[in-house]
């Protein structure tokens, strides 16, 4: 079948269905008021049900079925047609047949959308750059120049009316949407038409010019609003706002273009009132049409009397306004239901109504105060919005009812309307009184008003208007943060340590508890585990963080700004596991951190001479920070440590880790003694030994045990250049004793270590790793008394080599007995070592000088040494290790 067969075939179906729908609407009308009334009396008997027959089909070759879908009839099966008698309530064949047709054409396709709309738009834009294309050539080839400008202006001016009148034809004969595209290319001829008459042609005057164009938009309104066809009218009413663009360069009026945005502004909101959420876009249009053309007129025009711009502003504030509250009385402002869910948060395309009355009132109250100050009017500006909040307390009183906005949520548009006028009413208030107080006082205003517009969120359950607090807030804190709170202008009271109270942390108080309501709102209102009960905590902290730093300023000390963050990291900590905030957590822990960083290289404490000496141990004002820092990581660790997440488990252990060094670190300084600082770090040792018996999920035992081993490092510090001395007698050196006294300790740890986490592989590393280590300890500590020994027996310096050797074979020794009986083999492998190392120190190192003779004895006498403990080894192991027989033949 050909296109144009299938084309004629459709618009004969179109004819016949509107013929029935034409016809269906005089008969029903008459045969129900032909039905007589049920008897008053009597009960209802119940009538059979008829089944409507299927209708008739029309002689056509094609039939449209329940979708789209077009069959021929030729291709369909024949079906003997019943007639079906007509009952008192109409025609049973007509009605199915209307309801079926009815359903086809209301349930759109892509086929449908593509050839009933689209194509009719793209239709409307081609006779747009076709009419153009043609004018032009016609002008580039002269042909205008036969005909007075006057008639080419009416000429075309005749052709977009008859594309509008064909349009209106299209509309009656056929549909709305087959109209759109005739109409808007007659509006856009006429568009044109009326520009070049006055720019191209200069027939008429600018004035003249300007009316034609806004007769135009009219004219598109109208019939946008006459079809109910919503993107006519919003062409023609963007098309009315960008008229006046066309004649910036001309003289005219001061108050032509607010009358006319004003008038433009009252065209869209009459028609969003009386359609409602249909129209719904022209009220966007209008908003910000006027809204955008009203402030650069007023920007842009500082000789027009101040009282001008006030009219202007009160009329654009109050239309806006009264049509909100027309639509939320008359009709469905909304698309919210009735009792909406309470817990459940609103998008900002549900809620732009009414988050517009926010931004309308914020509009024109920075315009109106904006105008005030240029015009020299700075007396008497509160009252602005003081006069703003009474009207809009007088429409929430008068509608709703005060008591009602208060005490109970509301249910509908209005009351939500009226929810929002009372918020901003009171942020007025705030407003007023930051005017009138001065110009500081600004940020309680933007802190209030934000708060005032989460409070209204919470109530409306509206995330857009929570958001514009946060915003508003945001805007307020970042003004105090740069123009308020570090710089000291007034000193209202000082503390101990050098605290003060100014007026930027008074600000910044306030600051703080309007952070800390919105986030408990926020909280309140959200889910556990939610994006929004996230935001709530970080809020929250944002408002505890803010209360604390404001107490600095430019003025304070390093050493006071550590505090400051300690105790800010200790309360995060706190409110974070009272909210179960992971979050807060890490920010807290993320404090302590930056807190340690500050000290380490703010502080210097290692080498302050300010200083406090105690038994050896100098402790500078940084130490009372490290200490109380140590103490909050730790409490930190516990909190942590409680959280049944593998992470946070781990986070612990580092945490309590991370503290007890802190501890190890805040009693370094260079002038301290290096004796006391090893008591006290083994003290701290045996102190993280204690709380893993307490804390066994802290894994301090390690930590523990790694700070008895570096207590090897105080110890070398001490003994360095100083074993030489003579005062001491022998046997008796500091350096040995303490030596001894850590190998012990590092014994004593690799052994607590293993019992206090048995069946640990890593344990029993760390066990033998500290065994080992404190083996060669002592024999370090020995071997330097060893040597001070033969210092003092021997003169020749070969004796005195030989005097440790000996004392290396001996030790050795003494590791292959306990290797034994232990069945140690570890052990016996570093004896063995021990005694090979020190045979080659004795034959390379200590016999050098010696003559070849003393030489030759010495191999003699070491070689006879290391045979005789290898013949022992062999039999000490053969008894231990028996071999079995060889066997014989007979087996």
């Amino acid at each position: 079948m050909e296109d144009r067969d299938l084309q004629h075939q459709l618009d004969a179906l179109l004819q016949r269905i509107e013929a029935i729908e034409s016809r269906l609407e005089d008969v029903l009308p008459k045969e129900k008021s032909k039905a007589p009334p049920p008897p008053p009396v009597a009960p209802a008997v119940p009538q059979k049900s008829i089944e409507p027959a299927k209708p008739v089909e029309p002689a056509s070759q094609v039939t449209m079925t329940e979708g789209t879908e077009l069959q021929a009839l030729d291709q369909r099966p024949e079906t003997p047609q019943t007639p079906v008698k007509s009952t008192a309530s109409g025609s049973i064949n007509e009605t199915a047949f209307g309801k079926r047709v009815s359903a086809a054409f209301t349930n759109l396709t892509l086929e449908n959308l593509v050839g009933g709309r689209l194509y009719a738009i793209l239709g409307a834009l081609l006779v747009i750059i076709a009419a153009g294309t043609m004018l032009k050539l016609a002008w580039d080839a002269e042909l205008f120049d036969l005909l007075p400008d006057q008639l080419k202006c009416f000429l075309a001016a005749a052709f977009g009316g008859a594309l509008i009148v064909s349009g209106e034809v299209a509309r009656r004969k056929i549909s709305a949407w087959a109209s759109i595209g005739l109409t808007t290319a007659g509006l856009g001829v006429l568009y044109a038409t009326s520009y070049a008459a006055w720019d191209v042609f200069e027939v008429v005057p600018a004035s003249v010019g300007f009316i034609l164009l806004v007769a135009t938009s009219g004219l598109g309104i109208f019939l946008g609003a006459r079809a109910k066809l919503l993107s006519v009218a919003a062409l023609s009413l963007i098309g009315g706002y960008l008229s006046p663009l066309m004649f910036m360069d001309t003289d005219s009026s001061t108050y032509t273009l607010p009358v006319y945005l004003i008038a433009l502004l009252l065209v869209g909101l009459i028609l969003c009132a009386r359609s409602g959420n249909t129209y719904a876009l022209l009220r966007s249009i209008s908003w910000w049409g006027t809204i955008g053309f009203g402030t650069l007129w007023i920007m842009t025009s500082p000789s027009v009397s101040a009282w001008t711009h006030m009219i202007f502003i009160a009329c654009v504030w109050a239309t806006i306004q009264l049509e909100l509250v027309y639509s939320a009385t008359q009709h469905q402002l909304t698309t919210l239901p009735r009792d909406e869910n309470a817990d459940e948060l609103i998008g900002w395309d549900v809620i732009r109504p009414l988050a517009s009355s926010f931004t309308t009132t914020a509009w024109a109250i920075a315009l109106a105060l904006m105008t005030c100050h240029n015009q020299g009017l700075d007396t008497g500006t509160w009252l602005i919005p003081v006069g703003l909040a009474t009207a809009l307390l007088a429409a929430s009183a008068q509608k709703v009812g005060l008591r009602t906005i208060l005490c109970t949520r509301p249910t509908d548009d209005l009351q939500r309307l009226a929810t929002v006028f009372v918020t901003e009413a009171g942020a007025l208030v705030f407003v007023a009184m930051s005017i009138a107080f001065g110009d500081w006082t600004g940020v309680i205003a933007w802190t209030v008003l934000g708060v005032g517009a989460v409070v209204a969120g919470d109530r409306l359950n509206s995330k857009a208007l929570i958001v514009y607090g946060i915003i508003t807030q945001a805007i307020g804190g970042t003004n105090l943060m740069l123009l308020e709170w570090w710089v000291v202008t007034v000193v209202d009271a000082d503390f101990a340590g050098g605290f003060t109270i100014t007026r930027g942390t008074v600000l910044m108080i306030v600051a703080a508890l309007g952070w800390l309501i919105t986030g408990g709102l926020i909280r309140r209102a959200s889910e556990t585990g939610s994006t929004w009960r996230q935001a709530a905590h970080f809020l929250m902290g944002l408002g505890i963080t803010m209360s604390l730093i404001g107490f600095l300023n430019d003025q304070s000390t390093s050493l006071q700004a550590t505090w400051v963050l300690i105790v800010l990291s200790a309360l995060i900590m706190t409110v974070g596991t009272y909210l179960t905030s992971r979050g807060l957590h890490t920010y807290g822990i993320v404090i302590q951190f930056l807190t340690f960083l500050m000290i380490v290289m703010v502080g210097h404490w290692w080498d302050i001479s300010e200083q406090l000496q105690f038994a050896g141990i100098v402790l500078t004002p940084w130490w009372w920070p490290m200490l109380a820092l140590s103490g909050v990581t730790f409490a930190s660790s516990q909190v942590l440590s409680r959280i049944d997440v593998e992470d946070r488990r781990q986070m612990a252990i580092g945490l309590a880790a991370f503290a007890i060094a802190m501890l190890f670190l805040g009693v370094l300084h260079e002038e301290a003694s290096h004796t006391s600082v090893l008591v006290v770090w083994l003290l701290f040792s045996a102190g993280a030994f204690t709380l893993q018996t307490v804390r066994p999920e802290l894994c301090l035992s390690k930590t523990g045990f790694i700070g008895t081993v570096l207590t090897i490092w105080p110890w070398i510090q001490s003994i360095e250049g100083r074993w030489e001395d003579q005062s001491n007698p022998l046997g008796f050196t500091n350096g040995l004793w303490w030596g001894l006294i850590v190998s012990v300790a590092i014994w004593f740890a690799a052994i607590m270590e293993r019992r206090l986490n048995p069946g640990h592989r890593s344990s029993r590393y760390l066990a033998a790793f500290g065994m080992g280590l404190a083996t060669l300890l002592v024999l370090v500590a020995t071997s330097h008394e060893v040597a001070r020994i033969a210092s003092e027996t021997f003169t020749a310096e070969s004796g005195q080599r030989a005097a440790v050797s000996i004392w290396w074979g001996l030790f050795a020794i003494g590791l292959l007995i306990p290797g034994f009986l232990r069945d140690a083999p570890w052990v016996r492998y570093a004896g063995l070592s021990l005694l090979a190392l020190a045979a080659a120190k004795a034959v390379l190192y200590d016999l050098a000088s010696v003559s070849g003779v003393w030489r030759a004895v010495s191999f003699l006498v070491l070689g006879l040494l290391m045979l005789g403990v290898g013949l022992i080894y062999a039999r000490v192991m053969s008894k231990r290790h028996p071999t079995e027989p060889a066997p014989t033949s007979s087996d």
